[in-house]
């Protein structure tokens, strides 16, 4: 294996501790035993392209996530270099800023409403949340049981597994980073 053995223990650990995992439950859940997962995770055991089968069928991720680089210190991202995905007629923008990530349970996006654009959101799964925060104009957001008014510089926090809407109810466009924790 082209890999080093202490960066794929790194990330077996990363990923067992995101969990909450002990090394015991880790080997319930993967079939590989709890002396050769702490080997693995310290650098002292290079695992087979079997194990590391294993061991991402076990944390239910893709077998890539074990074996690639680990993220960059820093990683720059702007709506212009991303696939864009319009809805309501083009009154919306959605930018994908960065892709879902299987360890952190997170992606984001950069969005811009146009002035009056309404997009309703279906209930997310449960313990969804959402982080939306306003750069540029005046958002309102409809929960079931509450709607807030979110301005520019202020930013919004809430459990997405309900259906809510995102209404721009300024004369300009609305942008905002929308952050979303699985």
């Amino acid at each position: 294996m082209s890999k080093k053995p202490d960066f794929i223990g790194t990330r077996v650990r990363q990923i067992r501790r995101s969990k909450g995992w002990t090394l015991d439950t880790a080997f319930r859940q993967c079939g590989v035993s709890a002396v050769m997962l702490g080997k693995i995770e310290r650098g002292e055991a290079s695992p087979t392209i079997q194990t590391l089968w294993k061991l991402a069928t076990g944390f239910r991720v893709p077998l890539t996530t074990l074996i690639e680089p680990e993220p960059r210190a820093i990683e720059l991202a702007t709506p212009d270099q991303t696939n864009a995905i319009e809805e309501e007629a083009g009154a919306m923008m959605a930018c994908p800023l960065f892709a879902y990530d299987p360890i952190q349970n997170y992606e984001m996006f950069w969005i811009r409403f146009a002035p009056g654009c309404r997009h309703a959101s279906s209930a997310h799964d449960q313990g969804v949340v959402e982080l939306v925060s306003v750069i540029a104009g005046t958002l309102q957001i409809e929960l079931p049981e509450r709607t807030v008014i979110v301005h520019p510089g202020e930013a919004a926090r809430f459990s997405a597994d309900v259906e809510h809407t995102y209404e721009n109810i300024g004369d300009t466009d609305c942008e905002v980073y929308d952050q979303i924790f699985y």
